[in-house]
């Protein structure tokens, strides 16, 4: 058969709009008789399933790439960032240079009414997140319930590690800034293991994955912007009720600005070697039933 022009296209199925001869090597040959003139460009077909060479060839590395991760099993990752999230607001107290801005509400609440745990007024805090949550995207998840009992076991977390942690030893400024920064990784450590599991989150984190998939806003910014609003609230409560700021340091506003942006970093460090899947079918079958942070069908929204 004489051949004016040939166009290598690679497809999945045969598509009908372009006449050719399809053959065993995945190549469709243009015959003489569209009459496309010598040198002309060749359109790419509009079709969601053809694509040019260079299109196959990003393919195969995306492929290649996920075929290095490790599967990291949702259920642990859950478990791990509950317990380093938790333990992270007492690693801050003990460094003294204030309190993570998301946990600064409920130390001024705790401060006013001393009566309370600490640990308390943060699950109080998170039913007011999640009541929160509801009223701006206008839905309820069935991993709202779940989320209600994950916050009340942060809070026993916090009133059981924070005697331990307070027994560690204390020093000067070079010991203070050892404890900020190991406070900083692992609540960036935790909220990213969040994030990613799929599971059902803290009020809090529940709250961010919503907001982002309704309103399509950037974690580092949403994040960043809902710090600095948890800050101003904390400052005026103690102005209010304290004699002065109290339980607010240098700290402080530095977790406001960097937090997000440090969790940001570890969710693409975690993307990039590991892919969570529930390792327990029966929590697999959970999490498509709804009971996950999203439904299945909407992660991939989340990400973009």
């Amino acid at each position: 058969m004489k051949v004016n022009i040939i166009s290598f296209f690679y497809y999945h199925r045969c598509v009908p709009t372009y006449a050719g001869t399809r053959t065993d090597t995945g190549v469709i040959l243009l015959r003489e008789k569209e009459r496309i003139p010598y040198g002309a460009a060749i359109q790419r077909p509009p079709h969601k399933h053809v694509m040019l060479q260079s299109d196959r060839a990003n393919e195969g590395r995306t492929m290649n790439q996920n075929e290095t991760k490790h599967v990291f099993p949702s259920e642990i990752a859950f478990l791990v960032g509950l317990f380093l999230t938790s333990t992270s607001i007492c690693v801050f107290l003990k460094s003294g240079l204030g309190i993570t801005v998301i946990s600064s509400v409920p130390l001024e609440l705790h401060y006013i009414i001393p009566s309370i745990d600490y640990g308390m007024w943060n699950f109080i805090y998170f039913l007011f997140i999640l009541l929160l949550t509801i009223i701006l995207v206008r839905h309820v998840r069935k991993s709202y319930v779940v989320s209600i009992f994950l916050g009340l076991g942060y809070g026993v977390i916090i009133d059981v590690m924070q005697p331990l942690i307070d027994s560690l030893p204390s020093g000067g400024i070079p010991l203070q800034a050892v404890y900020f920064a190991v406070s900083m990784f692992i609540i960036s450590l935790g909220l990213a293991m969040f994030m990613r599991c799929g599971m059902p989150l803290l009020p809090f984190d529940t709250f961010m994955r919503d907001m982002i998939l309704t309103y399509r806003i950037p974690y580092r910014n949403l994040k960043t912007l809902f710090d600095i609003i948890c800050l101003l609230t904390s400052i005026v409560l103690s102005l209010l009720f304290l004699d002065g700021i109290v339980g607010i340091g240098v700290g402080t506003i530095v977790s406001a600005l960097f937090t997000g942006i440090c969790t940001s970093k570890m969710i693409g460090l975690l993307d990039r070697y590991f892919v969570f899947s529930p390792a327990s079918k029966v929590v697999a079958h959970a999490l498509e039933n709804g009971y996950g942070a999203i439904p299945v069908g909407e992660q991939k929204k989340v990400d973009r």
